[in-house]
């Protein structure tokens, strides 16, 4: 199976890369030493780097703290050393810098824990001490998240919530209520919104948030392959409000968040509406079921990366714990013909057509994983370059259960973005990309936010020539940023140029963005696998890749903006993504090199890479067709 890697821009706007100096070393990259190892998953590397940052006093202060967060992260994350996490944790909270950051952090090792009142505690300081909008904000939906993971705790456990709990709850609902318009297109708010509104019984509310999270405006555009009975369970959302009673409404709204992929949301609001008790209706008894299973598998996977981490090459293990929960849910489902013989092949076939689910293992970024979520939509689409063409079923998936041992690793500051099956089906990992446009609006938007992105950037981009002149086609975080930053800057003044402002505005530009990501790296880039399957161009996979990725660049409708993926701390790293990149690469330079007196402002006495953001678009697209066996 291929597997497509996918770098978030929101990558870009949190993680600051800096630079500084080992003491007694003579190198002069140290925090970004760290980060490439942590991106290219050598933890050992990347924890002894950012520990010597961390205790050399002559670093800045910033890349102290960042490395420390990082630091504390992996304790607590990869090597489940909570109370050295919580040690590091309370040495940076002796620092007074990015402390809503730091705050967050501690709220999320303290829930994971159960101590719910201390983490909310922790996201409520995350609040206190932001510094910015985009950072305010980034921590209220931390807080409102850890007051609704209380409540959740407590009907999952069968604990009677406070009267000042369900104070809290209500409180933080009411404040979401003022956002969910302001901030729409907002997919992570949409969710915990919809979590709060069904469980305080504001139906209407909970519909509309669930359009919301689909970015979807009515019900005329949802997929069959979504809902087959939208209107029904649009009607089932709209009775059930505080003092109205109707079970036959409640267990519609239940089924109808399973089929959508929102079997946790479907379990609380049973418990919370019938009780712990059987159903009488054995759907969803079996929804119950269902999401018990995903919880046992989630932490099955865990373990295994855990062993992972640890240098234990598990597979069998992982492989045999998987399907004992898997054969535990098969023995308790309810089946009209009675228990089908068990198999894995067949339980995997039989949860795709039952409860949507998709279950794949594969090898991603060189460590074998399970990739597990739900989908959202299943249609085909066809694709067509240059003058060939090729037709491969589309999968949108969400509801992640795992996203392999990668993205587990990175901690959402990136992750599998999707794959191929051989069945010539892409799946698409939904959540890799609803959030990155998002981001990418607060980070421009934001003064504070924005200004402390370009002043990063520019300290950046002052070390990309020495960079580059150590090695002509090394990983330039300036270059990185600014190509995206550039990009984006674009297309937001284009939409401006429409006469389109505030939230219009906002909308605009989060669902354009979107569709020129999905646009080059999955139809261009998936797309161009399928053609190059169909007319037998290569079984080698970083040769695969790299058309693929010549493809993404040139039928981007900003082509620009598609080197975020390719200028990655990957580059070369040996996998068929890092292999594909560093070719990419290698094949702009020596183009550039062809092509210098073209290139408005190219200064010859400076190395070439660094200079890759002066290409015209359609410098860049000559550039890529010129390279494309395809093309040419």
């Amino acid at each position: 199976m291929r597997h497509a890697f996918s770098f978030s821009l929101a990558f870009l706007v949190l993680v600051s890369f800096s630079c500084g100096q080992i003491s007694g070393q003579s190198k002069s990259v140290s925090f970004q030493e760290g980060m490439n190892a942590y991106f290219q998953m050598n933890h050992t590397k990347a924890y002894t780097i950012f520990s010597n940052v961390w205790n050399d006093k002559g670093q800045t202060e910033k890349d102290r703290v960042q490395a420390g967060r990082f630091l504390a992260t992996m304790d607590w994350l990869l090597y489940r050393k909570n109370a050295k996490a919580h040690g590091m944790l309370k040495e940076l909270e002796k620092i007074d810098f990015e402390q809503s950051q730091l705050q967050i952090l501690k709220a999320r090792v303290l829930e994971d824990e159960e101590k719910f009142d201390k983490a909310i505690a922790a996201a409520q300081k995350a609040i206190d001490v932001s510094s910015s909008e985009s950072e305010s904000y980034r921590a209220l939906m931390v807080y409102c998240q850890h007051v609704l993971g209380r409540y959740k705790h407590q009907l999952l456990k069968g604990e009677k919530s406070s009267s000042d709990d369900i104070s809290e709850v209500k409180e933080a609902y009411a404040t979401l209520g003022k956002l969910i318009d302001e901030q729409s297109g907002d997919v992570k708010l949409a969710n915990i919104y919809l979590g709060y509104s069904l469980l305080l019984r504001q139906g209407s509310e909970a519909f509309n948030a669930w359009l919301t999270f689909f970015r979807l405006t009515d019900i005329s555009e949802v997929h069959p392959s979504l809902m087959k009975s939208v209107g029904t369970f649009q009607s089932a959302l709209a009775g059930y409000r505080p003092g109205v009673e109707n079970s036959r409404s409640v267990s519609t709204i239940i089924k109808g968040l399973a089929e959508s992929g929102f079997h946790e949301y479907a379990v609380l609001l049973k418990l919370k509406e019938f009780g712990s008790a059987s159903h009488s209706d054995n759907r969803i008894n079996d929804i119950i079921k269902y999401q018990g299973f995903l919880k046992r598998v989630e932490q099955t996977a865990i373990d295994f990366y855990w062993q992972t981490v640890d240098g234990v090459t598990g597979i069998y293990d992982f492989n045999k714990g998987f399907l004992a929960d898997a054969e535990d849910l098969w023995d308790k489902l309810d089946w009209e013909d009675g228990t089908p013989s068990f198999s894995q092949k067949v339980f995997i076939q039989k949860m795709e057509e039952r409860f949507k689910a998709i279950i794949t293992f594969i090898n991603a970024n060189g460590y074998y994983g399970l990739h597990m979520g739900h989908k959202v939509l299943d249609d085909r689409r066809v694709i067509s370059q240059y003058d060939k063409s090729a037709e491969f079923r589309y999968i949108s998936i969400d509801h992640m259960v795992s996203n392999g041992y990668s993205g587990w690793f990175w901690d959402g500051l990136s992750q599998t973005g999707g794959w191929a099956r051989n069945d010539e089906a892409f799946l698409q990992v939904r959540s890799a990309y609803t959030n990155g446009p998002v981001e990418m609006w607060r980070g421009i938007n934001d003064p504070i936010a924005a200004k402390k992105f370009r002043d990063e950037m520019k300290e950046l981009s002052k070390k990309d020539d020495d960079l580059a002149k150590e090695d002509p086609h090394a990983f330039l975080p300036g270059l990185a940023r600014r190509v995206v930053y550039k990009g984006t800057i674009e297309l937001l003044d284009s939409l401006k140029s429409t006469g389109l402002e505030k939230k219009d505005l906002r909308l605009s530009f989060i669902n354009t963005l979107e569709k020129i990501i999905q646009g080059s790296s999955i139809y261009a880039h998936e797309g161009r696998h399928s053609i190059d399957k169909k007319n037998g161009y290569s079984r080698v996979s970083a040769e695969l890749e790299y058309t693929a990725k010549l493809s993404e660049i040139y039928f981007s409708m900003k082509p620009r903006m598609s080197l975020r993926a390719i200028l990655a701390p990957n580059m070369g790293d040996g996998t068929s993504h890092g292999i594909a990149n560093l070719r990419v690469v290698k094949g702009l330079v020596s183009w550039m090199d062809k092509h210098k007196k073209e290139i408005v402002g190219f200064e010859s006495s400076r190395p070439t890479l660094p200079q890759l953001d002066k290409l015209t678009a359609q410098q860049l697209k000559r550039a890529v067709r010129s390279l494309d066996p395809m093309a040419n």
